[in-house]
Parts: C-alpha cells; structure tokens; sequence
C-alpha cells in the first residue's frame, strides 16, 4: 500500500558541483545548477513537493568535504521518516576501488584529499535515524561503480549497500554524451523531473521504471535500482491541494483535475536526445538482411558460371573462407571504432565499402579479383552490422526491431537462395552484383542522411580512443583464426595440420588478448561486457541456437538437393515454412519476454529446436515432405525465432550507450560462430556415413554439385543414415544452450536484465 512521507519528520539535501578550476581536469557541468533548482521546486514546492521549503536544503558547488559534512549531519539526523540525499557531478574512483564525489577544487590526482569520499555521505545515511533513506547519484563516473557493483564482492557493491536505503543512481558520465548540448538538465536528472511531474503521484518503484523505460526508449544507459530492506511504495511526489482546487472557478478546477500543471523545467527533458528516425531504422535493418542475403546468393551463383563442379565447388569453399575470416576479424574493431568515431560515420562507410566491393566483384566475377572483392566485402559488412545493430538497440531500442534483427540470420539465407536461383536465369550475375552495389550505396545515403548527426562524444571516449586497442586487435586475430579454422576443417576435416596449428594460434590470441584486458591501463570492453553473466549466457545460448538451426536447415537443403534431386530452388521454397515460423515467433518475443521472462522464453524456444532436430533424426528415409519433415521444420523455426528474438533482446538490455558498439559485435559473432560451427562439426560426420569402398569421393565431398546425377539406392540409405546421424548430434546444440541459459538465467545467477517496454 503507497504512503506519503511526514513532511515535518522528513528532509531533502540536494547537493550538486557544477563549477572546477579552468586549469583542472574536470570540465564544468552546467545542467547541474537547473538540476537542483528544479529538483527544489518539484520536492519542496507548494504544489507538488512532499516537505515544506524549510526542510529542503541545497548545497551548490562545495568547495570542501567539511562544507557539505556539516550541513548533512546536523539535516540527516534531524529526519524520522524519510531523509533523501541527491548528489549530481563527477564521480570518481581511486585506485582502490573507492567512490567520491567531486567538489568545486576536486584535483583528479588526489581524491580522497579534494572530493568527497562516498564512505562520509554513507556513514551520515547510517547514522540517520529516518525510517526510509533514499540515495539518488547522478555521477559522470557512476557507470564504474555499477560496473563493479555487479561483482558481489567488489568494494564499491558493500560501500553501496545500506540498511533501509533505496538507491537510484545513473549508469555513465552525464557530459555532452548524454546531456546534449544546449540540454537543461543531465539526461539522468531530466528523466527523473519527467516521472516526477506525472499527472498521478509515482511510487519510488514507478518513478524507476518510468525513468528506465524513458532513458531505454532515448538510445542512453539505464539506471540501477539498489534496495536494501527499504519499501518501494513510498511517494515522493503529491496530488494538488484538494483545497486550493476547490477555491477555484469550475473551468479552472476542472482543467486542473484533468492534467495538472508541471514546472517549466520538466518541459525541457530530454526533447534534445536524439532518436533514429524510421526510414534509418529501415535502412539499417535492411543493409543486415542484404549482407545475410549475400553468401546464399554466391553459393547459387559460382557453380552457374563455372562447368567444373569440383573446380566450382573448390573455389566457393575459398571465396566463402576469404569473406567470413575478413568479417569475423573485422568486426570487433569495427564496433570499437563505431564507439568511438560515430555509429553514424561507420555504418554509412561499412555499407558504401560493401557497394564498391560488390560493383568491383560485378566487373571481374572471377579468379583473384573476386577473392579480393570479397574480402572487400566482409570489411564492409563488418561495419555495417556491428554499428547497424548498435544504431537500432542505442538510439530507437524499440523490442520488435532488436528481435527482427535477431531474426534475420535465421530469414536471410533462405531468400537469398531462392534469390540466387531465380536470378542465374533471368539475370546475368554482372547486373545482380550492380543492383548489389546499387542497394548498398542507396541504404548508405539513406543513413547519412537520416541518422542524427550527433554522435557521443566526451571524455570517456577520448579515454577509450587512447586505449584497449591492443585487446581489441588481439580479439581480431582471434576471431578470424576461429574462422579460418571452421571453414577449413568443413573441408578438409579436423585432423589436417593447417586446422590444428590455425586453432592453437587462434587460442593464443586469445590468451593474449585476455591478458591485455587484465592491465589496469587497457581497458577491455569485450571482456567487461562478459563479465555479466546474464549476457554471457545470453550470446552463449544465440551461439548454440545459431549452430541448431544450422544443423537443421544447411544439412535439410542438402539432402534436398543430393537425395531428393531437387534444384536450389525448390529446395529453398521447402525451407519457406521454418522461415515462416521463425519471423512469427521472432515477432512474438517481446510479448513472450514481459508476460514469461527472457529466462522461460529462451528455455521454451531453444527445447522446441532440441525436439524438432530428434524429430528429424527418427525419420530416418521413411517420411516424406508434407507427412514427415513438414512439421519438425515449423517446429524449430518457431522454437529459432522465439529464442534468437528474446536472447538477442536480453544481450542488448543493459549494456552501456557507449559500449553498444562492442555489445553489437560480440552479438554478431555469436551469430557467425554459431552459423559456421554446426557443418563444421557435422558435414565430417555426414562424410563419415558415405564414405565407403568403391565409391567416388565427389559424391560425399560435394553433394549438392551432383544433384541432377542419378543416385545408387544403396549411396541414397547411406546418405539417410548420414543425415539421421547429423540431427541427432545436432540435439546437442539446442541442449547446450539450455543448459547455459537455465545456469546463467537463474535468480542466483546475478541481477534481474532490463525489459523492452
């Protein structure tokens, strides 16, 4: 039940910093000023406020710790009911892990000298004898402190917790990255004046969620919640006086009654954050389906124009290698760069660096240049996706976009089979590769043109260009030494010596990659971002889904294709329902996450592909289209959907505005790995069951080059039995990922994620 604090047992100290020395290394915060004035006016005015002015007192631009230490003491131990204390400005934190708060001659060199340590303001709040404290910090470095606070045995996580305290507090620095310029108040503070001026009175639980869900829908980092033993339904606003209503002329009272009258200041919000307009929000989606469209399409493409099968199927297998080592390693460094430099800049140069290598693949679609091309083009797509799904989850964050995006991986490939297909007839693949080319460049003017100029600038990006560069590049080498090696053991297997000494040199740099990000002076983001269990879990599950579905629809277009003869095509038109399912079920994510949780979602969706590959694999050679594959495949496509929708949405949720660009990156390489690992543990696997004495190895290395051939009946019951064999093992992908995601997902596992609303 909601309560209203005393107003003559309460107290309201609002302390702000505003002002540092021009020669310092703190710059100056102008929005804090508006923040305490206003602040003032919604908490203690006559209108909404919930203490008298007397009992509010604010403390602008401190020059010492004593200044604000005494007017605390003498404030915190005179409330018995609710004490409220709420600091905005720099926060910093010392080398041993220690919170404090800046103050007018704050020196960054010595903190616990010139800033307010955090253990003074919590001792004050300790000794209070208020009921209720509640403790709001709107801090430039806070997003360190909660970063630490995720580990439960960090110093700043027990520095936090209070008895019967409720803290609020904002996740990152509140410079220019996230109160625009020109802006009235820091983005944290102006959200909270946004709930605060509600029509209807807010709970200290509502005005969380009303200040979330509006920073999520904005593109800038979510706030965090800390309760410890304090109730959530104590008002911090109230009602108008029913009294003063009264006096009022009817027409007066009743245009009162129906939406009251907020302060001027709660006008001005955050009307400046910029948001990605719709046709951006279009284009970005739709340069990631272009790239998921593209390897299907040069799948169909290269055995058209080559009459060698085996000459044709060898150079697919290294045309395909060249684009997915130059995408994977790429893509790390593109999200860093994208953080850094401007989403905007790098997804418009990814996607016009796509266009010129697709027109340059167009005019020589053969031999060296066509290898060089698609190198070109894995550079591009790197960037356009990794700052494409940065641009969709940090500036619109809309539920239905992120799962469409996690969708599309499942969508694509199939399209762009059917695509390939109907084009090698009508179309020659000079003017496929321009109409390529000529989409790129049209979505890249799109981007330009309607992605907000305004790209995060400040200092803890100046910070990060100077470093972490290391870490990343190590990731790089990692990432495309894990490539080089999936592709190259589905052809060659895993005993060949060029995989096995690939993998070692991919594990090194690894390694490296992980010792770098332990040096205090590099900071690592991708290993930061790990460091949340919940996300781990998150991109781990969209790693083992992604390789399922790949067991399922790669080895069911093969079989297809080698056993039942059919052409591209006709092969991909069969696949249509999961695709069907799956954009279905995607749609439907974000309505499974708020009414079941992203744990239960993501548990029903990847059991629902673990049945349908057993499915699969019972078949055997027996069941036909329509009575036999017809219903596993709708089966994992909606199980795909459900699951690739709602953990895609739960690995974007709570990662910093400026950190997206990396989150986006390690969510496609999830994607990629996943994508790649299932016909590089299975394809040997399918070897294995045809390989037999007498027969012609072309027919178990390159199936679907030999499709229109007749097929022995005996070679056909070995294929079956390949095929059962790959389902079945592929059970195992689904299953992990229900393993990973019922570990990491659970209450235990560490904090609730945040919602799409």
């Amino acid at each position: 039940m909601t309560r209203s604090p005393d107003p003559d047992r309460s107290r309201i100290v609002l302390i702000g910093t505003e002002s540092h020395p021009e020669d310092g290394e703190l710059h100056d915060l102008p929005a804090v000023r508006a923040n305490l004035a206003d602040l003032e006016e919604v908490l203690a005015g006559t209108t909404t406020g919930v203490v008298p002015p007397g009992n509010c007192a604010v403390i602008f631009d401190p020059a010492t710790s004593s200044a604000v230490g005494e007017t605390l003491a003498t404030i915190a131990q005179q409330a018995t009911d609710l004490l409220l204390v709420y600091y905005s400005g720099h926060g910093l934190v010392d080398e041993r892990g220690r919170l404090h708060l800046s103050l007018a001659h704050t020196e960054v060199s010595q903190p616990r000298w010139t800033a307010l340590p955090f253990e003074t303001l919590r001792e004050e709040l300790l000794e209070s004898p208020a009921a209720v404290r509640v403790l709001i910090l709107d801090c430039c470095f806070s997003g360190r402190a909660f970063e630490a606070m995720a580990d439960g045995q960090s110093t700043v996580a027990g520095q936090i917790d209070i008895d019967g305290t409720y803290t609020l507090t904002s996740t990152s620095a509140n410079t220019t990255s996230y109160a625009p310029l020109g802006a009235k108040h820091t983005a944290f503070t102006g959200a909270l004046l946004a709930a605060l001026g509600s029509p209807n009175p807010l709970t200290l639980d509502g005005l969380f969620d009303r200040i979330r869900r509006d920073l999520a829908v904005r593109g800038l980092p979510r706030p965090q919640r800390r309760v410890v033993n304090a109730p959530g339904d104590l008002l911090l606003t109230r009602a108008r006086d029913t009294m003063e209503d009264a006096q009022r002329t009817p027409a007066t009272a009743v245009a009162s009654t129906a939406r009251p009258e907020a302060p001027p200041a709660l006008a001005t919000g955050l009307s400046s954050v910029p948001r990605l307009h719709g046709l951006a929000l279009a284009a970005v989606l739709a340069f990631q389906f272009l790239v998921g469209l593209l390897a299907p399409v040069l799948n169909v493409a290269l055995p058209a124009v080559t009459a060698d099968p085996h000459s044709a199927a060898a150079s697919l297998d290294w045309v395909g290698t060249l684009y997915l080592v130059s995408f994977a390693a790429l893509l790390q460094p593109a999200g860093h760069i994208g953080d850094l430099w401007g989403r905007r800049h790098a997804f418009v140069a990814g996607a016009l660096l796509f266009a010129a290598a697709s027109l340059f693949a167009a005019l020589t679609f053969s031999g060296m240049p066509l290898m060089v091309a698609r190198v070109l083009q894995g550079v591009g797509a790197a960037f356009g996706t990794a700052n494409g799904l940065a641009l969709v989850a940090g500036r619109f964050r809309p539920a239905l976009a992120i799962a469409v995006a996690g969708v599309i991986a499942i969508v694509a490939p199939v399209f762009g089979v059917l695509l390939g297909s109907g084009v090698t007839s009508a179309v020659s693949w000079t003017g496929v590769l321009t109409i390529y080319a000529f989409l790129a460049a049209l979505l890249a003017l799109v981007g330009w043109h309607y992605i907000d100029r305004e790209e995060p600038k400040g200092h803890a990006l100046t910070l990060a260009a100077r470093t972490g560069w290391s870490t990343v590049g190590a990731a790089a080498i990692w990432a495309g030494g894990l490539a080089f090696v999936l592709a190259q053991a589905r052809m060659e297997g895993w005993s060949d010596t060029t995989v096995v000494n690939a993998l070692l040199a991919s594990a090194l740099a690894l390694i490296l990659s992980r010792v770098l990000a332990g040096r205090p002076e590099r900071p690592a983001t991708p290993f930061a971002l790990l460091a949340d269990r919940r996300q781990t879990g998150a991109l781990l599950g969209i790693l083992c889904v992604s390789a399922g579905l790949g067991a399922m629809g790669e080895f069911l277009f093969v079989a297809l294709r080698a056993v039942e003869g059919f052409p591209s095509a006709c092969a991909a038109v069969h696949l249509l329902p999961m695709t069907a399912a799956a954009l279905a079920a995607g749609l439907f994510g974000p309505v499974a996450l708020r009414r079941l949780g992203s744990g239960p979602s993501a548990l029903l969706g990847t059991l629902l592909v673990a049945l349908a590959l057993y499915w699969l694999a019972s078949l055997g050679s027996d069941g036909g289209y329509t009575d036999g594959m017809l219903w596993p495949l709708l089966l994992g496509g909606a199980g795909g959907g459900l699951a690739m929708a709602v953990l895609a949405m739960t690995a974007l949720a709570d990662i910093s505005f400026h950190d997206l660009g990396t989150g986006a990156a390690l969510l496609g390489t999830s994607q990629w790995v996943g994508g790649a690992l299932a016909p590089a543990v299975l394809t040997p696997v399918l070897q294995a069951a045809v390989k037999r004495p007498g027969i012609d190895p072309d027919w178990y290395t390159y199936p679907t080059a030999y499709h229109s051939s007749a097929m022995p009946p005996v070679l056909e019951e070995w294929f079956a039995e390949g095929f059962s064999r790959v389902y079945l093992i592929g059970v195992s992908f689904p299953l992990l990922a229900v393993l990973v995601v019922g570990i990491t997902f659970s209450r235990a596992a560490g904090k609730r994620p945040g919602k799409f609303r």
